[in-house]
Parts: C-alpha cells; sequence; structure tokens
C-alpha cells in the first residue's frame, strides 16, 4: 500500500509538472517582488498608462534600463494583469487612456531625466507665488536585498508618480494663471 502511495503521489507531481501547475524550471523563473510593489505597477498601468509612458521613454531613450515586467511574477494578483490585459484592446488602448498627447509627451519628457533633474525641473515651472513648503517630502521606501529588477521597478514607478503629481499640481494651477477677472 505504501508503494502504491508513493507511485501515486510521483504521478500526480509528473502531471501537475506536466500541465503547468508546479512552478517553472530556474531558468524561467520569474522575479517576485513585494506584494505592495505589484500592486502599485498595477495602479499605474491599470489607471495612468505606466507601460506606455516606459514604452516611449525606452524608445526616445534605448541606453536607459527598465524593468521588463513581463519577466515579473504578480503573484496572487495575476488575475488583475490578466484581466486588465483581456480588457485592452486596440481601440480601448486609443480611446481609453487618461492623457491626452501633451500629457504623453511631458510624462515621457520628465521620465527620460533623472529624478533629481525632474524634480529641479519641477520645481523651476512652479509659479513664484506657490507655497511648496506645505509639501512634505516623504522618505523613499526601498527594501535592501530585494532582487535588482524590484529596486529598478520601484525606482521608475517612484518617478512616475512624481510627475504624475507634477502635472497634477501644474494643471490645478492652470485655471487661475488663465483666469480672466469677471466684471
Amino acid at each position: 500500500m505504501r508503494t502504491f502511495t508513493r507511485f501515486g503521489l510521483l504521478t500526480l507531481l509528473i502531471l501537475l509538472a506536466g500541465i503547468g501547475v508546479l512552478p517553472a524550471q530556474a531558468q524561467d523563473a520569474k522575479v517576485a517582488c513585494d506584494a505592495d510593489l505589484i500592486l502599485s505597477l498595477y495602479t499605474a498601468e491599470n489607471n495612468f498608462n505606466y507601460a506606455a509612458v516606459a514604452d516611449k521613454v525606452m524608445a526616445a531613450h534605448p541606453d536607459m534600463k527598465m524593468t521588463d515586467m513581463s519577466k515579473l511574477d504578480y503573484g496572487q494578483f495575476t488575475p488583475l494583469f490578466d484581466a486588465m490585459m483581456k480588457m485592452m484592446d486596440n481601440s480601448m488602448m486609443s480611446h481609453g487612456s487618461m492623457m491626452d498627447d501633451k500629457m504623453m509627451g511631458s510624462m515621457t519628457d520628465m521620465m527620460s531625466m533623472s529624478m533629481a533633474d525632474m524634480e529641479k525641473s519641477m520645481m523651476a515651472s512652479m509659479p513664484a507665488d506657490a507655497n511648496m513648503a506645505q509639501i512634505t517630502t516623504l522618505p523613499v521606501g526601498d527594501i535592501k536585498g530585494e532582487p535588482a529588477e524590484c529596486t529598478a521597478l520601484r525606482a521608475s514607478l517612484r518617478q512616475f508618480y512624481t510627475a504624475l503629481a507634477g502635472e497634477g499640481m501644474m494643471m490645478s494651477m492652470m485655471p487661475e494663471a488663465t483666469a480672466t477677472p469677471s466684471s
């Protein structure tokens, strides 16, 4: 009976490996980042078209290295990414993005800079009367010992969200700057 149980277990393992339920071999291994980083990537892509901006940055600057998102393990959030990808077809991509061409160009330009240069550029573009003292600079949340791909993705997403926030601040200040006095 014991031999049959071992044989049955071995057969089950072989079957599971054959249909892809067991983890892939080392050469096909995906990079596993922390859950918060993967959720941040999902939010950036699903709501703000992160991949399109990253693609434009890499096309304009082939020397820039960005994380290959196809090599990431989305873990328990894989169904979210799968559903998002199913919803994205050519018509949705061209009509469903929250970014117009001007904002996409601006985001691409900012993402093409170093983080320090981007922050300097954003500060220089603020109106002289903007009260920046009320804005707190939050500490970064890097994780020591994580895979290099995760660290690079974390930095890229931080820069993306910072650029997005900068765009939001500029857009919120535009009506004030262009408003005409009423009589």
